[in-house]
């Protein structure tokens, strides 16, 4: 017998023990039968009403026990709309767009969405970085990353986008920079290892030595678990996934991660994946079983990122662009948001976690 059915049954004797009826005089025998059927409803109502709350109750201990994604805690714009302002410190942001070059070394301009709800600013140039090559936002969404686009000078940057401060790392230079969750390391590319630096002491030290191309697109190429214990590092054969010591958890051959850091589900228990040899996207979990196919929604073009247990695709083309969510299988889609900038294509979208969800477990 379950511990449900023995506290449910205790639950009913009591009940029943409680509802007995006394003794009646003769005269009031027809009086005595209604009371009878009475009390019989009353215990056949009572049982019901502990089954419901026992059932609720072990459910909630089922979901407390078993590692979960709290859903996102607010929902982004219907229309992501462009302005013709230019801030440095727009406050906490949470959503960034970047629209793709048009012409060959061009900038990459960056459009942030603030959370209070006005509209999408563009993030200027700065001292240190005034073309991007690569830049992504923070998953509180109060920090810009971004690199200089120079191959010989990648200088690496950080905007705190409360204040505008331009924080450049005590002069690092790396590709592909990727700022932990909690905002305290970057791990990028350099000299042959992926690098971390602590962006407090500037001190930086290689996780692991590497072996990659230096034309690559960065989104697929270094990305943190939600809880900062692992990175995924793309190479040229695949992504193998590390610990805070550079020691390999688990070989992806053939494979990359979407988009960065988004690539992780809230929780940390999955990965969105492109498969190389077939190029197709996979949902993979992060402790090695088998990888699940995802059916690409039509229009879509590829997985962003993660909202609350579903996943958001960039889908359209320019002009028609926006960003559809769907199951965890590829179906199911809905529409989340459209962007409304014009002809110009949308190259990569980032949101912060209060639109992605937090894990529980």
């Amino acid at each position: 017998m379950t511990d449900l059915e023995t506290q449910l049954r205790s639950a009913l004797n009591d009940l029943a023990e409680e509802v007995r009826p006394a003794p009646l005089l003769a005269r009031l025998d027809q009086e005595h039968d209604r009371s009878v059927r009475r009390h019989r409803l009353t215990v056949a109502a009572v049982a019901a009403a502990v089954v419901t709350v026992l059932t609720a109750g072990s459910l909630v201990v089922l979901r407390i026990d078993r590692p979960s994604i709290v859903e996102p805690v607010q929902r982004p714009p219907k229309i992501f709309r462009l302005s013709d302002q230019t801030s440095a410190s727009p406050g906490r942001v949470d959503l960034a767009v970047s629209l793709a070059s048009v012409r060959e070394a061009e900038d990459k301009p960056a459009y942030l969405h603030p959370a209070t709800g006005t509209a999408a600013v563009r993030l200027p140039g700065s001292d240190v970085v005034s073309w991007s090559w690569t830049q992504h936002l923070s998953a509180d969404g109060t920090r810009y990353v971004r690199q200089e686009n120079s191959y010989s000078d990648p200088l690496l940057e950080i905007v705190d986008l409360r204040t505008g401060r331009s924080d450049d790392l005590g002069g690092a230079k790396g590709y592909c920079p990727e700022l932990s969750p909690d905002n305290g390391r970057v791990a990028y590319y350099s000299n042959g290892a992926v690098r971390v630096l602590d962006v407090q002491s500037r001190s930086s030290r290689p996780l692991r030595r590497v072996t990659v191309g230096v034309e690559f697109p960065c989104g697929g190429w270094l990305a943190w678990s939600p809880d900062g214990d692992l990175l995924a590092i793309g190479l040229q054969t695949g992504t193998v996934l590390v610990d805070r010591g550079g020691q390999v958890v688990l070989r992806l051959p053939g494979m990359t991660v979407t988009n960065g850091s988004m690539s992780w589900s809230p929780d940390g228990r999955l990965i969105l994946l492109y498969e190389r040899a077939t190029g197709s996207y996979v949902v993979m979990p992060a402790d090695g079983g088998p990888p699940r196919a995802l059916d690409r929604p039509q229009a879509a073009i590829e997985p962003m990122g993660w909202v609350g247990q579903r996943i958001g695709w960039l889908s359209g083309p320019p002009g028609e662009q926006s960003v559809v969510t769907t199951d965890q299988e590829g179906t199911q889609p809905r529409t989340w948001m459209r962007f409304d900038v014009g002809d110009r294509p949308v190259e990569s979208v980032q949101w912060s976690r209060d639109l992605a969800g937090y894990g529980r477990g």
